[in-house]
């Protein structure tokens, strides 16, 4: 499923090419289940050809479990979140039922109910596990995004720690990204990335031979590689972390020869250098992780705020084993720790609360190879 979604969700509109990605979604669809003996019947849909579950999939009436078989009304419910992300439609805008089916249909794959009816192949309860994220996270699927030396991945991330996140996901770049010193997005979807100490911006890569580099825009033509820290606010501000211990906010930067550093703001004075994180939550509050000990607060506003003195600590030990730490548009906190393992959890509350203990181990390893690991929101 991941490796199929990073294929066929398609980046622009309702065109020639969405219908060919629907087409193609209802063909994988109709083949995982005739595979599986499924054999459809007249009560469910007149036509099982493929390219009937477009028409039929969109005008839907209320899935009744007492009127239709589990394996109909499961493949029904595939087809919802199939086109409703292909098509990207409001979630409002599907059947209300859609939510209360996926919800059941998804404890009866992971046979939670005492239905004698077979069960999917893992592909098809690994789709469904993805559309209750998809659903109750109000349509918006966040994309993890890594980068090494020799390729850039873009896939959903794992559901559980035996998925092969790295052999499933798309390959949307091959060399030279270990080469980069920063590589993020900002809040309205595009790639940012410093490299020879240039500010770069475009849209991101959606296949290996999209050479990035070349076609990105230059928004920055010297210096960059000076900061410790680059990153965005979700409200779009640029915020930077000096190598001399300086924070600097400011919109982002529109041309080559833009002097950004001259017209950003100072909101810090000294010792930003030594944070070892500095990120934002999708709330807006900034996390910082100081000797091992993980701070929250609002970001500074002028020179003289003392951040770290009116920051919550929030975590009081055992933060420097991990490797990276970002969130996703939903607020969930990922970690990769050094021992290669990611982690998912809600981020902690007060300084003694482990993070470690409340969250889900969902790769099991690998994920400290990685340079670059952070989300996309992409709905």
């Amino acid at each position: 499923m991941v490796h199929l979604f990073s294929q066929i969700v398609p980046n622009g509109t309702k065109t020639t090419e969405h219908r060919f990605c629907v087409s193609k979604v209802d063909t994988y669809i109709y083949n995982s289940f005739t595979k599986s003996t499924f054999t459809p019947c007249s009560h469910c849909f007149h036509n099982p050809h493929p390219d009937s579950f477009a028409s039929w999939s969109q005008n839907l009436s209320v899935m009744n479990s007492r009127n239709q078989c589990e394996q109909h009304a499961l493949l029904k419910c595939v087809c919802i979140i199939s086109h409703t992300i292909c098509a990207r439609r409001s979630v409002t805008d599907t059947d209300p039922v859609c939510m209360s089916s996926v919800l059941e249909l998804h404890q009866w794959v992971n046979g939670n109910t005492r239905s004698r009816a077979p069960k999917p192949n893992p592909l098809i309860v690994q789709f469904i596990s993805f559309g209750v994220s998809f659903f109750s996270e109000g349509g918006k699927m966040a994309l993890l995004h890594a980068a090494d030396g020799n390729r850039f991945l873009r896939a959903p991330a794992p559901a559980s720690p035996e998925t092969h996140w790295a052999r499933d996901a798309q390959k949307i770049g091959t060399v030279g990204w270990a080469d980069f010193r920063f590589l993020f997005f900002d809040p309205h979807g595009d790639l940012h990335a410093v490299h020879g100490g240039r500010f770069l911006k475009g849209s991101p890569p959606r296949h290996s031979e999209d050479n990035w580099t070349k076609r990105s825009i230059c928004i920055g033509s010297g210096g960059w590689d000076q900061f410790r820290f680059l990153f965005f606010h979700p409200n779009g501000e640029l915020y930077a972390a000096g190598n001399n211990g300086q924070f600097h906010k400011g919109p982002p930067p529109e041309f080559a020869s833009d002097n950004w550093l001259a017209r950003a703001k100072v909101v810090g004075t000294a010792a930003w250098n030594d944070f070892r994180f500095l990120f934002f939550g999708p709330d807006g509050m900034l996390y910082g992780m100081f000797h091992d000990k993980l701070y929250k607060a609002p970001p500074p506003q002028y020179p003289s705020d003392d951040w770290l003195a009116r920051a919550t600590c929030i975590g009081s030990g055992g933060w420097n084993d991990f490797r990276h730490l970002f969130f996703d548009p939903s607020g969930s906190l990922y970690g990769v720790r050094n021992n290669g393992k990611l982690l998912v959890g809600a981020p902690p509350c007060c300084s003694n609360l482990s993070y470690v203990d409340h969250s889900d181990v969902i790769g099991s390893n690998g994920w400290d190879t990685f340079k670059f690991l952070f989300a996309e929101v992409t709905f």
